[in-house]
């Protein structure tokens, strides 16, 4: 691999210092970053690491770090163009591995690959209450309402377009303060 650029790119990656100094040690030309993300649990800010001065031009998925900002490339989703029926006033988008405690509302998690499937739940309701990063994300670029429940990792605070951080029991008191925004960083 003599001379060849690297193009690393993925969400959670800055949480996985290991794999990106093994990838850096195999680079025999220009490293990029594309859309690293942090992903540290138990945190409540954004620390960078010092591997990104490594890299020959940077993009990461968190706003605000003095490090050029990239959306996540899944905003180009072609997904993301369908219409669909608004049914609920509101959803649950879980993580497969941290639950929401909350009953009574349709709710769906973030186990598997079909994005359409994804995409049709959340445009399905008014408000997302989620706690994965791509129920946040996809909520904003869809338009939609969007609260964050139980955090568990620094990867809900860099989002550019903000949405409402809070608990499982408070998020009611959030319901009227939450904010769409109708230009952001969908096919840019």
């Amino acid at each position: 691999m003599k001379d060849k650029n690297l193009i690393i790119g993925g969400g959670g990656l800055l949480f996985y210092a290991n794999v990106l100094n093994k990838l850096y040690a195999i680079a025999n030309g220009k490293i990029i970053t594309w859309g690293l993300g942090h992903n540290t649990h138990n945190i409540t800010s954004i620390i960078l690491c010092d591997l990104l001065s490594k890299s020959h031009l940077n993009g990461i998925r968190d706003y605000g770090l003095n490090v050029n900002w990239v959306p996540c490339v899944s905003c180009m989703n072609e997904e993301f163009d369908a219409d669909s029926d608004l049914i609920y006033d509101i959803v649950v988008y879980e993580h497969k591995h941290e639950k929401i405690l909350i009953y009574g509302l349709p709710k769906n998690d973030n186990f598997g690959n079909n994005i359409k499937d994804k995409l049709d739940f959340l445009r399905s309701g008014n408000t997302i209450l989620t706690n994965t990063y791509h129920g946040m994300y996809w909520g904003v670029l869809l338009k939609r309402n969007v609260l964050v429940i139980n955090l568990f990792s620094s990867r809900f605070y860099g989002m550019k377009y903000p949405v409402i951080l809070t608990n499982v029991n408070e998020w009611k008191n959030y319901l009227n303060k939450t904010q769409t925004y109708n230009r952001c960083f969908r096919r840019m």
